[in-house]
């Protein structure tokens, strides 16, 4: 890229020197490691039309709606393609087997042992595929990275977090080389459009695992806050409308954590503070009357995302809990904020020894919220 280098050695291709090392070839150890386990796949997936109908539409009804970051169409033109061919060990088979797995494994009970899980042997057989793929492919695909966010959401669904965050790590940093290829994130084109809907279902299941795990983060969240939220047209339908809720709610709960918990700013990546690495010892927050200021605000910015949902998916906060499932999710969004806003106030009235030494009133009114935000999620939940 510099002139007195290009000087030197002449003038090269964008990626160059990326696309010869991209091209050499892989170690034969491990190349034939990979190939010995898809060799396996070839002949053991075998899926009857009518379990495989029964799944797709089970993985519309109960996943789709929460993700919808696949073209329904496109997925059951995919599906009946791969079907009438048969599943094989390409990436597009890897996808199916994801969504397969996905619709079968969506009812089963949380505690279910995972040998057990309806959909084990499709994810076991889509996550060969994709480890393969993801190993060798060094420029992102958007298939690997389409079917690594399904596999995490299969684990997210079977109560594993590491793992789903794991997967959902290996999608983002290959959403991440695609995008670096883009000359205009703001394009509408489909390309772009189907890369910013998968990086904002990659934000939100990243984001709502780190926020209890302090696992090094993938970089989507520094990707995101220069997309737009995705585009569903000038009139979307409910199930977009509910999406969209969500991402922004998922950016409000970010903005909560990185303002009330974090004490430097590369606890972006980390997800924890540097001071407190080699310290187990929880630190006892002190609630100024500066932080006071940040709660406040924080608790106007909630009402605001509350009061701009559209009325046709608004959630009660205080009725009972009914609705769809997507309105129990944006009501659990509103608390779990409400509650992470005020958590400091609890945390610092329980930690201290008073000895008759009265709490500030202002101190025990955040308590109060704090602890009704928390009665109220586990009722809504």
């Amino acid at each position: 890229m510099m002139p007195q280098c290009r000087a030197l050695l002449g003038e090269y291709p964008e990626e160059f020197f990326f696309k010869v090392e991209m091209n050499r070839p892989r170690a034969w150890a491990v190349r034939t490691m990979m190939a010995s386990d898809l060799d396996n796949l070839t002949d053991s997936v075998k899926v009857p039309w009518v379990d495989g109908n029964r799944f797709l539409e089970s993985y519309f009804k109960r996943v789709h709606p929460f993700h919808p970051f696949l073209d329904r169409d496109e997925v059951r033109e995919l599906y009946e393609d791969t079907m009438h061919k048969g599943i094989g060990i390409d990436n597009s088979s890897a996808l199916v087997l994801a969504i397969l797995a996905l619709g079968a494994t969506v009812s089963d009970a949380a505690d279910l042992k995972p040998e057990l899980r309806t959909g084990e042997a499709f994810i076991q057989q889509a996550l060969k595929i994709l480890f393969a793929s993801w190993t060798f492919t060094f420029s992102g695909d958007v298939i690997i990275s389409q079917a690594l966010t399904l596999c995490s959401l299969y684990f997210t669904y079977a109560v594993e977090p590491l793992m789903a965050w794991r997967l959902i790590h290996m999608a983002s940093t290959s959403i991440q080389q695609l995008f670096s290829r883009c000359k205009n994130l703001l394009s509408s084109e489909p390309e772009v459009q189907t890369l910013t809907r998968l990086s904002w279902v990659c934000f939100i299941i990243e984001s709502d695992i780190l926020a209890k795990f302090h696992q090094p983060r993938s970089g989507i969240e520094l990707l995101v806050d220069r997309l737009p939220f995705p585009n569903y047209g000038e009139i979307p339908s409910p199930e977009n409308l509910y999406a969209l809720a969500d991402i922004s709610a998922r950016a409000l709960l970010n903005r909560i954590h990185h303002a009330l918990f974090f004490t430097d700013s590369l606890t972006i990546y980390s997800g924890q503070s540097l001071d407190n690495v080699s310290s187990s010892r929880i630190p006892i927050l002190n609630p100024d009357a500066s932080h006071l200021r940040v709660c406040e605000e924080l608790s106007r910015q909630l009402e605001a995302w509350y009061d701009s949902i559209p009325d046709v998916i608004k959630p009660d906060l205080n009725g009972n809990p009914v609705g769809s499932r997507q309105t129990c999710l944006l009501r659990l969004r509103y608390w779990s904020a409400k509650r992470n806003i005020f958590r400091a106030f609890v945390i610092y009235v329980t930690s201290r020894k008073w000895e008759g030494e009265e709490v500030p009133q202002a101190v025990l009114e955040m308590c109060e919220i704090c602890l009704h935000a928390s009665r109220m999620f586990i009722v809504m939940a």
